[in-house]
Order: structure tokens, then C-alpha cells, then sequence
């Protein structure tokens, strides 16, 4: 399986392709704290890349139900 995503995006196609594969995925918490200033480092276009990922994953899981 080739990985295709780079980024924020890389993250959510390698959890796709294991939980495909049949692995098990446990969720382990983190307690951030409020930002109190500042904005987020995750840029717009990041945040679109990954919906797109996400898409191009919905639709191959799709057509290969």
C-alpha cells in the first residue's frame, strides 16, 4: 500500500490503511490546556488537504465495499 499524504494528512491516511490491514487502534488521551493567545499553526490549506484525503479514502473504501 503507498502512502500518498504528506502533512496533517498522513496522519489520518496511515490510521485508514491500519485499521484496513486489521489492526487495533486505541485512542490514548492528551490534556491540552486553553490557548490563551495566538493562533493555530495549522494552516487553512493543511486543514483542506487533510478533508481531501479524507474524501479520496471515503471513496476507495467505497468502491472497494
Amino acid at each position: 500500500t503507498r502512502v500518498r499524504s504528506g502533512g496533517y494528512a498522513f496522519n489520518l491516511e496511515i490510521l485508514f490503511h491500519c485499521v484496513r490491514q486489521g489492526w487495533k487502534i486505541r485512542e490514548v488521551p492528551i490534556a491540552f490546556a486553553d490557548r490563551r493567545r495566538g493562533t493555530t499553526k495549522l494552516p487553512r490549506a493543511e486543514v483542506a488537504r487533510a478533508f481531501g484525503t479524507l474524501a479520496r479514502l471515503a471513496w476507495r473504501r467505497r468502491g472497494a465495499s
